[in-house]
């Protein structure tokens, strides 16, 4: 039997995909999104959040903390809102406002 004719074309090589369009943003701060604030706490100048985050039991932070495995940073407490102590976390370059009671947001896509 003879082998087919070569066309000139290669079957061991296939063309490469092209790239996606656009630039690649950073990935979605979804482990920030599901952190739980239980309270925040105030004694004298010292601000403390108890946060519950993915895969971690609940426990006290402060700023300039790392929660989430190390890629979640506490960024700041503010517990001057006029309506509620908010938590601000910063995962990825983005920052995530976390209120006190607030559920767990879903990850984004």
């Amino acid at each position: 039997m003879e082998p087919p004719p070569n066309l000139g074309i290669d079957p061991r090589f296939q063309p490469v995909p092209a790239a996606p369009a656009g630039p690649i943003g950073p990935p979605p701060p979804n482990t920030a999104r599901a952190v739980e604030v239980s309270a925040v706490v105030q004694v004298g100048q010292v601000v403390k959040a108890i946060v519950k985050s993915p895969g971690e039991d609940t426990r006290y932070v402060g700023v300039g903390d790392y929660i989430g495995g190390g890629s979640v940073y506490v960024k700041n407490i503010d517990v001057y809102t006029p309506a509620e102590p908010v938590v601000v976390l910063e995962e990825n370059g983005q920052e995530v406002t976390r209120p006190v009671g607030a559920a767990p947001l879903p990850p984004e896509i």
